[in-house]
């Protein structure tokens, strides 16, 4: 086990926390860094972390179905307020192979609307005409595998397939992939590392990029808990066997491939960059259902158009910041 502080008060937690949030905003905000976060493998997440108990290495999760509603309310943007809500289903399943391998299949759709207060000129001069863009649809499909090397040691691997598109254009034209390995460490099954490379193809080159990642979770205590969450950090704090708290701040971002508007423009490219902070209550009425109320502030945003060749044409960061609201339901097999 490992010897914790116990000097560690909720206080310093909370300090650490707001800390290490507003360097990593910091970093991905600065213009020699607009690249970090697209280098982070999606579904890093995911990445199955060694489990060091009992007969079998891995923890290998139960499967779920998992229904997530998120919402900004009046992102203001000066001549008018943005707002949007982002619903995401997604199911996974676990396959174990053996007492040290094991596969994690993971399916997810996501629906993103926008709702413009008033017309922006997104498109160039002259394109003010009421919600400029339709919904934005994500769809992906990611297989992660782990296997033990030893007590401590393990590698992983994951590949997967990704569709980003508004409403009404052709989702094919959006496909890209993208995978990575690494390795696993445990220790005394209070903190487990997972870290290598991966590479994805981007959805607005004709490139790949190559970069970090990674997936922490540390276990304080049996009520405290420090994890990873993409590019971001949760503090989470567990008040029995049914209620716990979470705070949880991260760097967002998504790219969509626009239907064709003809023109210099034509199928050009929607992007959304955030920096929310929630609270989260989670409740577990039952074994099998996880019910979750979300709250917070989106305390940086920026949208941004490119046409067909890339150029900026329309980029705008909002002037100040807006609430956020959400609800998860999880049900556990």
């Amino acid at each position: 086990m490992i010897c914790v502080n116990r000097r560690w008060h909720p206080l310093s937690l909370a300090k650490l926390f707001v800390t290490a949030l507003f360097v990593a905003t910091g970093l991905a905000g600065s213009s020699s860094a607009q690249n970090v976060g697209a280098l982070v493998f999606p579904g890093a997440e995911d990445i199955p972390l060694p489990h060091q108990k009992g007969h079998r290495f891995i923890h290998i999760p139960k499967p779920y179905v998992r229904l997530d509603a998120v919402g900004t309310i009046g992102s203001d943007y000066g001549s008018y307020d943005l707002s949007s809500v982002r619903t995401t289903l997604r199911l996974q399943t676990p396959v174990p192979l053996d007492h040290k391998s094991a596969l994690l299949v993971t399916a997810l759709f996501r629906y993103n609307g926008y709702e413009f207060q008033q017309p922006a000129q997104l498109f160039g001069p002259g394109s003010l005409s009421g919600d400029p863009v339709d919904p934005m649809m994500l769809a992906t499909g990611r297989v992660i595998g782990f296997r033990a090397l030893g007590k401590r040691w393990g590698i992983f691997a994951g590949a997967q397939v990704a569709f980003d598109w508004e409403s009404g254009g052709d989702a094919t034209d959006s496909v890209r992939g993208g995978g990575g390995v690494g390795l696993g460490w445990v220790w005394k099954e209070r903190l487990a590392i997972a870290i290598g490379v991966g590479v994805k193809s981007r959805l607005d080159r004709s490139s790949v990029r190559v970069g970090p990642i990674g997936r922490i979770e540390w276990k304080i205590n049996d009520d405290w808990k420090v994890e990873t969450v993409g590019l971001g950090l949760a503090v989470r704090r567990r008040f029995g066997d049914t209620l716990a708290l979470r705070l949880k701040g991260r760097v967002e971002g998504y790219t969509f491939l626009l239907k064709d508007r003809g023109g210099s423009f034509g199928a050009g490219f929607f992007k959304d960059r955030s920096y929310p902070i929630l609270l989260e209550l989670d409740w577990h009425p039952y074994k099998s259902l996880q019910v979750e109320l979300q709250a917070g502030i989106d305390i940086k945003r920026r949208i941004k158009t490119e046409d067909q060749t890339g150029a900026t044409v329309y980029e705008k960061t909002a002037d100040s910041p807006a609430p956020l609201a959400g609800l998860r339901l999880k049900y556990i097999f």
